[in-house]
């Protein structure tokens, strides 16, 4: 049994980047930012699965209930599959026909289509019409529709139709039938069903709900392949156009409404904009009849329907197989069993309004002035947080779903001030220069260097230094070059790093001044070959020292030679080591030779 103490839209926190994809998309505010990662409030959440389509980084996700469904069939119990109409929408024509087989293959031993519920809650709906005595009614089978008028509208659920979404009218129909210990699965495009299955009222009808890509997955699992499969049919044939109540319209066709889309007082709508639309209608018109679905297009665009198909050829699947059923039912409005009351399809909808935590407008303006939105002309309402206006983030901070850092501009404002204190404290030059090698902004450092002040920004960069080594960058296809130059006039050694900016059309240039560096080199230099002129003149005198006492110093002379011969080598190359084996050797020998 479900319960709706279970999380069904949920964010993979190792998946999470802190984009706010998903806080702006969302159409109820129901994502909540907390030290960078994105979590779903459920008594927030209508699961829409609007965050799900729209995640790049595929972070939110859903309850799978696969292992419940697998228990199912592997555990000897009597099962009953019912297929959510939209199901054409997901394969080719071929492959339709072998769906029933495929539902028996993996295990299932009653297989139906959903749309035999539909029927009975059409049906119903009209009835409910032609008694509501000019008030609005809007018959939904959608629960992210139902759970969006039960939060964030409650005075107008009893504008919804009592009578059960065609999947729960079929698990009654089942149960009926079949025996009230079956386990039914039902299988479709929608996250929410997943909610609705576990409502109170819903308690022991639907035992699991899969969405179409858990039957995919679960498909795959068992190492069924579909063209393998013999064509067949389903257990019961749906009555009238019920094949048609997944597209939008279908509801009216369904119930034999006519509907033409002319008409103002009868309207279909699909997707946020166009439910937002109705909802207004609802509360300042009277008369209005509506079908509501919350995905855009209808079912065949649920979230829990991943595919490659365009909505538009999707569509025209559904309304084939429609028109291919209608032919062998005949009248399509005929009346079915169930009408007489023998099942109730009734459904009691309760407002379960979100409750909002009311501030101060001091406190909100606390929240307004931190990110530098004091004024009215400050507060730019871009969206680019996720709320429709600086004032609306500005409460959801004070409520804990959104985080100050959240303002895009204000981020970008404090990016710019950063980058410029580093440019502004760095100890190294920075020039920037136009494609025309003029100057845009200079540094404290660059003026430090090269002795100008801002009096230069919008002249040439010659009248300060060679402008040779940004020439040559400009006309080439290269985006960077990296040399090392003297500027003599200002007793400088620099390290110089020039770039591109293309997009600005811009040139950058980093002076980095190893003067003192180059100069300590030079002197090390001098006093190697100081050096090395002294040993020389060493060995010059222990030769001259050599040839006249030469009966007196005997093998002396030579090692004699070769103690200076090394230091000279050593003095002349600095990388060698005296931790060197060989320069231990000749060390040791010339200081210890006694024979």
């Amino acid at each position: 049994m479900l319960t709706t103490s279970e999380q069904i839209v949920y964010t993979n926190e190792a998946k999470c980047r802190d984009c706010y994809k998903c806080v702006r998309v969302c159409p109820v505010n129901a994502i909540r930012m907390s030290g960078g990662q994105a979590s779903v409030v459920n008594e927030r959440c209508i699961m829409c699965g609007t965050c799900i389509r729209n995640c790049p980084q595929n972070a939110k996700t859903y309850r799978r209930d696969i292992h419940k469904v697998r228990e199912f069939l592997d555990g000897g119990y009597t099962t009953a599959v019912s297929i959510a109409p939209s199901f054409p929408a997901l394969f080719n024509e071929w492959e339709i026909k072998r769906i029933p087989s495929l539902l028996r293959k993996l295990g299932f031993r009653y297989v139906y289509e959903t749309a035999v519920g539909a029927f009975y809650s059409a049906w119903f709906s009209a009835t409910e019409l032609q008694s509501k005595d000019k008030r609005n009614l809007v018959c939904s089978a959608c629960p992210s529709f139902v759970n969006y008028v039960r939060k964030y509208h409650p005075s107008l659920t009893d504008q919804l139709s009592g009578v059960d979404s065609p999947m729960i009218a079929h698990a009654k129909i089942i149960r009926s039938t079949v025996g009230s210990d079956v386990k039914t699965i039902f299988i479709g495009p929608c996250i929410a069903k997943k909610g609705e299955a576990g409502e109170p009222g819903n308690k022991g009808l639907v035992d699991a709900v899969l969405t179409f890509d858990e039957l995919l997955e679960l498909t795959e699992e068992k190492g069924i392949s579909i063209d393998t499969l013999e064509e067949s049919c389903f257990d019961s044939v749906p009555a009238g156009a019920s094949r048609l109540y997944p597209v939008s319209g279908g509801f009216f066709r369904t119930a034999g409404i006519d509907y033409s889309g002319l008409k103002d007082s009868v309207t279909a709508v699909s997707g946020y904009e166009e439910v937002s639309e109705l909802i207004r209608m609802l509360k300042e018109e009277k008369g209005v009849i509506a079908e509501a679905l919350f995905c855009q297009t209808g079912c065949t665009n649920g979230p829990g329907l991943k595919s490659d198909i365009d909505l538009h050829s999707r569509k025209r699947r559904v309304i084939r197989y429609a028109a291919a059923g209608a032919e062998s039912t005949g009248n399509e409005y005929d009346p079915m069993p169930y009408t007489d009351g023998s099942i109730s399809f009734a459904r009691k909808i309760t407002p379960s309004p979100v409750t909002e935590k009311q501030f101060t407008e001091e406190q909100v303006r606390e929240v307004l002035e931190h990110t530098g939105r004091i004024n009215d002309s400050d507060r730019l309402d871009c969206g680019a947080c996720g709320y429709s206006s600086c004032y609306e983030k500005a409460l959801a901070v004070l409520r804990g779903m959104a985080e100050k850092e959240m303002c895009l501009p204000y981020m970008k404002k404090m990016a710019e001030q950063r980058s410029d204190k580093i440019i502004e404290s760095t100890p190294n030059a920075i020039v920037i220069l136009n494609y025309k090698l003029e100057i845009i902004k200079i540094n404290p450092a660059f003026r430090r260097f090269f002795v100008c002040g801002n009096s230069s920004i919008g002249k040439p960069i010659s009248l300060i230094i060679d402008p040779e080594h940004f020439i040559r960058l400009r006309e080439s296809r290269e985006e960077k070059t990296e040399i090392q130059q003297e500027h003599p006039k200002y007793g400088l050694v620099c390290h110089q790093l020039i770039y591109k900016l293309k997009e600005e059309n811009q040139i950058v240039g980093i002076f980095v001044d190893v003067t003192k560096n180059l100069t300590d080199t030079r002197k090390l230099d001098d006093l190697r070959r100081q050096t090395i002129i002294q040993a020389r003149e060493l060995l010059n005198h222990q030769i001259e020292m050599a040839q006249k006492m030469a009966q007196f110093l005997g093998e002396n002379t030579a090692r004699g030679e070769i103690l200076v011969e090394n230091l000279i080598q050593l003095t002349a190359d600095p990388a060698k080591s005296v931790n060197d084996k060989s320069a231990k050797n000749w060390l040791w020998d010339t200081g210890t030779s006694k024979r």
